[in-house]
């Protein structure tokens, strides 16, 4: 059940924010999170006025198109709740979701999950700072296996730049073919 009791009647206009991460993944993902989503809103009395979708992009980072237009498009006082999926379509870098969930609160928005039940209050602080940590833990700790993982099949060197570019160095494989990377 994606019922949450928020604490002061919902009454109000939403928003959802929905993502997937990689080319992998179909909009059967997007689906999903959008049902869950409206299904969230209609149990907690919300009136779904957009949508904004992010499709085969990284939360590691807050370059996103829609996203960033939802925080512009927040300036305009045109919702009060941000519904995402859970934490980690919202971001998996924990100072970017915090900066941008300071600045929908300026806006008058409120950022909520729908399957994530987090309180509001003290223990909610808590909760939500551990859902957010754990999304950037996930992100950090998959990139290091893909890493480690490429460079057991190949032999290639990889240096990965923060939110910057990824340099494979080709080596020479067991055949003395160059290794693909």
């Amino acid at each position: 059940m994606s019922k949450k009791v928020l604490q002061a009647p919902a009454k109000g206009r939403a928003v959802i924010y929905a993502r997937y991460s990689s080319h992998q993944q179909t909009e059967q993902s997007i689906e999903g999170q959008l049902r869950d989503c409206r299904q969230y809103a209609a149990d907690n009395g919300l009136r779904v006025v957009g949508t904004y979708i992010d499709r085969a992009k990284t939360g590691t980072n807050d370059n996103r198109a829609e996203f960033q237009r939802m925080l512009r498009e927040s300036k305009a006082g045109v919702f009060d709740y941000v519904i995402v999926w859970k934490i980690d379509r919202f971001g998996r870098n924990r100072e970017d979701i915090a900066f941008n969930r300071a600045l929908l609160r300026r806006n008058g928005a409120t950022v909520v999950s729908a399957k994530e039940n987090i309180p509001e209050g003290p223990e909610g602080i808590i909760l939500e700072g551990l859902l957010e940590s754990l999304a950037e833990y996930y992100s950090a700790e998959l990139n290091g296996k893909v890493v480690r993982g490429i460079q057991e099949e190949t032999g290639a060197q990889i240096d990965i730049q923060e939110d910057g570019p990824i340099h494979i160095a080709a080596v020479e494989g067991p055949a003395g073919e160059a290794a693909k990377a």
